[in-house]
């Protein structure tokens, strides 16, 4: 019997997704109020953190240099579209005075966006060449 190996698009690109939406997960579970919503919150994020530490303790395909080339341009798109977000952040908090932001659930929400990002920009690279 053959162990599984993970292809690139598994272990950097829908890893990264699902990690992403691990992040927000929790950073939904910080909001809600509802102890029983909160628990079933806790047990995906659960369930997604186990998934991605499975995904990164398997055997994968060997990075070659076309992937790391993908990693580091989905990175820097990711940070582009991120930071687009802060500066709308900024300015929404700027025009309403009375906004206010919880910046637990902002660093989730930050961390688990540009995740997603990320894994879906490598996805994309990866399938259209670049």
């Amino acid at each position: 019997m053959s162990k599984k190996v993970l292809t690139l698009a598994q272990k950097h690109g829908y890893s990264r997704i699902v990690f992403g939406i691990s992040f927000i997960i929790s950073a939904t579970c910080y909001l809600l109020t509802n102890d029983i919503l909160h628990l079933i919150g806790t047990i995906l994020d659960i369930i997604c953190s186990t998934i991605v530490l499975v995904a990164l303790l398997m055997k994968s395909e060997q990075d070659d240099e076309r992937s790391v080339q993908n990693l580091t341009l989905a990175g820097e798109s990711a940070f582009d579209y991120l930071m687009c977000i802060a500066l709308l952040f900024t300015t929404v908090t700027i025009i309403f005075k009375n906004f206010v932001i919880d910046y637990k659930i902002l660093i989730r929400l930050v961390i688990g966006t540009g995740y997603i990002l990320n894994g879906y920009f490598f996805l994309k690279y990866e399938k259209e060449g670049y």
